[in-house]
């Protein structure tokens, strides 16, 4: 005679009736997307990667523009160096007369010791051109706006203004210029006799002083 099934025992069902009553039992809660706790979570997640990685690029930015900024005043600088020590290899014992017709030595510190002036020869001219590559060239530096300028002349003997050149800015960032020349004598800050226009020092230095406190010195032997 067959019993009649215990409602209170478990229910045997097979493996795979089983699995797919756990699937059914778990799909509600997989479904039912991100909480608001979890999305505030997310959200603060990516605010805080966001402002990492702008803070990172804004780094990249200031240390590039730092690097430009000191590329180009290390370019400055040594072409500021190149022409000075090319003018002062350049510098010839002849003497210059202004257009006034006053007689200039070929190396003459300035009155107030702000820069100097030199003749030079060697200086490159153009094709079919009356110039004989003999000039003269001013340095001076200006103090009010810190920077270093050259000027110059196309010929030694000019008959008037005309033939000298507008002022070119060199180098910026100065706080100062000492020029000295070496002489049998000793170093000396003043230089340029007219009595003895030809004469040309033993050695030149040209000190350039920055604002940031740093020297540049250029030394050459005549």
């Amino acid at each position: 005679m067959e019993l009649p099934a215990n409602p209170l025992a478990p229910h045997r069902g097979t493996k795979a009736n089983l699995t797919t009553a756990a699937h059914l039992a778990v799909a509600p809660d997989r479904e039912r997307g991100m909480s608001l706790l979890e999305l505030t979570a997310a959200m603060a997640i990516f605010a805080l990667i966001a402002v990492m990685g702008v803070q990172a690029l804004s780094a990249s930015v200031r240390v590039r523009d730092r690097l430009t900024a000191h590329h180009y005043d290390n370019w400055q600088e040594a072409e500021a160096l190149a022409l000075l020590r090319r003018d002062l290899e350049s510098t010839a014992p002849l003497a210059f007369q202004t257009p006034d017709m006053l007689t200039q030595p070929a190396v003459l510190t300035a009155a107030d010791r702000s820069g100097f002036a030199l003749s030079l020869t060697g200086q490159p001219t153009l094709p079919g051109s009356t110039e004989t590559g003999r000039v003269r060239v001013e340095w001076r530096f200006d103090a009010r706006e810190g920077a270093l300028y050259r000027r110059s002349w196309l010929t030694l003997n000019p008959r008037n203004t005309s033939a000298r050149g507008p002022d070119r800015s060199v180098l910026d960032g100065l706080a100062g210029i000492q020029f000295r020349v070496l002489t049998d004598e000793g170093w000396q800050t003043d230089f340029g006799n007219p009595d003895v226009a030809t004469a040309l020092p033993l050695a030149m230095e040209v000190i350039l002083e920055r604002s940031d406190g740093g020297e540049l010195r250029l030394l050459v032997a005549s």
